[in-house]
């Protein structure tokens, strides 16, 4: 279930909306399983995932910490599963670029609140937040936008970023595994019902893949709601 942590914050407008960019398939997986799957952090393809910043790693090589610290962290960061979501009032034509080919994806869309209590069915132990943008040359973990914490924590790595990557306005859902008991499918179940307010459909996607997606929502998920993108409307002139 969701668990609280001051080291893990909100967008300061709690009201945005959540968004998951992805493919069909993905989706169907989501809605037949009732699971929600999460990425190993060392596979989301940024190396710098769970690492420590240029001045962080020169704090605590002088204080005679880091070779300690690193192999700590670098056998955890294999223990680190999350679940990538996009926050923003509206869609994000970016984000559809990224994550969906045109008129065969789609989006998933809720609300923090509801993403937070999707979990209440689910035993382990999960963590939500937004993602920290900092410069990994000049700035610390503990510097910057202000923090609800102090120190070193185990979670602290697992929601920065370098600001290269600023614009994804990521919020995810962080899962630390247990080392002794490693996860060998990082699925975890959510209430679907709670979870999807509703679903959005890829720009130019053809009415047969409408059709299609509504029916197996309803199949799964009767009385959910299924969008065209806001950017098939129309020009008003």
């Amino acid at each position: 279930m969701y668990k609280d942590h001051p080291v893990y914050i909100d967008p300061e407008d709690s009201s945005s909306r959540l968004w998951r960019y992805t493919d069909f398939t993905k989706f169907i997986s989501l809605i037949q399983r009732k699971e929600l799957y999460f990425f190993p952090i060392d596979k989301l393809g940024d190396r710098f995932e769970g690492t420590f910043p240029r001045r962080e790693v020169g704090h605590h090589k002088r204080s005679g910490y880091w070779g300690q610290l690193s192999k700590g962290f670098t056998a955890i960061r294999k223990n680190i599963f999350v679940s990538c979501w996009h926050y923003n009032q509206n869609e994000s034509a970016g984000m559809w670029k990224l994550y969906s080919q045109a008129g065969k994806g789609i989006a998933i869309q809720t609300t923090i609140p509801r993403f937070k209590e999707s979990f209440k069915c689910c035993e382990s132990s999960i963590y939500i937040g937004k993602v920290i943008y900092i410069n990994y040359d000049t700035d610390t973990f503990y510097t910057g936008e202000s923090k609800k914490y102090k120190a070193m924590n185990l979670g602290v790595p697992y929601i920065h970023k370098r600001n290269i990557f600023a614009d994804e306005r990521e919020y995810r859902a962080i899962h630390i595994s247990n080392h002794h008991d490693p996860l060998s499918q990082p699925y975890f179940p959510v209430d679907l019902d709670v979870l999807i307010e509703s679903i959005v459909v890829a720009p130019e996607s053809e009415d047969w893949f409408v059709d299609l997606t509504e029916k197996l929502l309803n199949q799964f998920l009767p009385g959910k709601k299924v969008i065209r993108s806001i950017h098939d409307q129309e020009p008003f002139s």
